[in-house]
């Protein structure tokens, strides 16, 4: 029996819709392993936002990661993809994104909160070898 091309165009659809729902859903989770730590020399440690080992708070929001050739369709995300001026071409952002402009309504525990730890949790696992203070430099 010989399959046409349109029936051949059925049968992969269905496929290739499966492999891109992949890619969405894999894109909140780690890309490194949870024994990875990152470690201070010289009272400097540099961790890129994307190696986070484990995410928590996720009922509602979720960090996703935004490269060249992925990003997650998961509701609402009006900002365009900006991987080219992301440090290694990749970045994360919390979605969706349900207040985008000052007009959307603000609704605590969904999409800001006042209390630290309660929505969408990224961790990081890091060894200071010196005692001190750090800073968190966020760089565009």
């Amino acid at each position: 029996m010989k399959k046409s091309k349109e029936t051949v165009l059925l049968l992969l659809l269905p496929l290739i819709g499966l492999i891109l729902n992949a890619q969405t859903f894999n894109l909140n989770l780690p890309i490194i392993d949870q024994d990875v730590i990152f470690e201070e020399k010289n009272g400097l440690v540099a961790v890129e936002a994307e190696y986070f080992y484990k995410q928590t708070q996720t009922d509602i929001r979720q960090w996703y990661r935004t490269t060249k050739d992925s990003s997650a369709a998961v509701g609402r995300d009006e900002d365009s993809n900006h991987y080219l001026n992301a440090s290694n071409g990749s970045y994360i952002e919390v979605l969706p994104d349900t207040r985008v402009t000052h007009s959307d309504k603000l609704v605590g525990g969904e999409n800001f909160s006042n209390e630290p730890g309660q929505l969408a949790i990224v961790r990081y696992k890091i060894k200071f070898n010196s005692p001190g203070r750090y800073y968190v430099w966020y760089v565009p």
